[in-house]
Formats: C-alpha cells, structure tokens, sequence
C-alpha cells in the first residue's frame, strides 16, 4: 500500500510537471508576448494545464478505468478552480505585498497547491470505489 502511494505519487508529480510545463509555459507567453496581466494570464494558463492534466492523471497516474468520465473530470475541474483561486491570491499576494519576480511567486504557489489538488484528487476524482 505504502509503495504503490509512493509510485503515485511519483507518477502525479511527473504528470504534474508537464502540466507545469503548458502552464508556465502559456504564461510566459501570455505576459511576456502578448502582454496580458499576469493575474488574468495565470487564470488561463492554469485552466489550460487542468486538461492536459486530467487527461495525464485518468490513464496514467490513478489508471482509472470508471466510465463516469464527464463526472470525473467535473470533479477534477471543481478541485482545480479552488486550487486557481489557491494559487491565483498567493501569486497576486506574494507579487503586490512581497514584490516577489512574478515567475518566483507562481512557483511557489505552484508548489502549495500540488498537495491540495494531489489530495483532493486521489481520494474524491479517483478514488477507487
């Protein structure tokens, strides 16, 4: 039990960094390119990662074979807008009040709110029934 938690957890981090990836990634290039504000620019990144990892977590991480997929990835997504909203206010805090890099504040938040979606997801989305 122990060691397949651990795999998974290893298999939630990796689907996470890809996620991370299209995340930070349409970040940059919102703020940077296109120079949206990086609070709205956060919020689209962020909603674009959930897909790709949803997708990455159903069949990789938690290897889900349920057929409520719409149910699931609702589920997935209401887990995923308190952890917007999670990491949303820590990178407005951590850049107006800290005058953290913007890049740095988002890594940070990024961080806090793995265990808050990694938790919420392993026993309410996947949770094997």
């Amino acid at each position: 039990m122990r060691r397949m938690f651990r795999f998974q957890f290893i298999r939630y981090c990796v689907s996470g960094s890809v996620a991370t990836a299209v995340d930070f990634g349409l970040f940059l290039a919102l703020t940077r390119l296109v120079g949206v504000y990086y609070v709205a620019a956060n919020i689209t990144s962020f909603l674009c990662a959930v897909v790709v990892n949803y997708a990455m977590n159903r069949k990789w991480t938690f290897k889900s074979t349920s057929k409520r997929v719409m149910r699931q990835f609702l589920s997935f997504g209401l887990i995923a807008l308190g952890g917007v909203a999670i990491n949303t206010t820590l990178l407005y805090v951590f850049v107006s009040r800290f005058q953290i890099w913007d890049i740095a504040a988002k890594a940070l938040a990024t961080v806090i709110v793995l265990f808050w979606n990694y938790f919420l997801n392993r026993h309410v989305t996947f949770k094997r029934v």
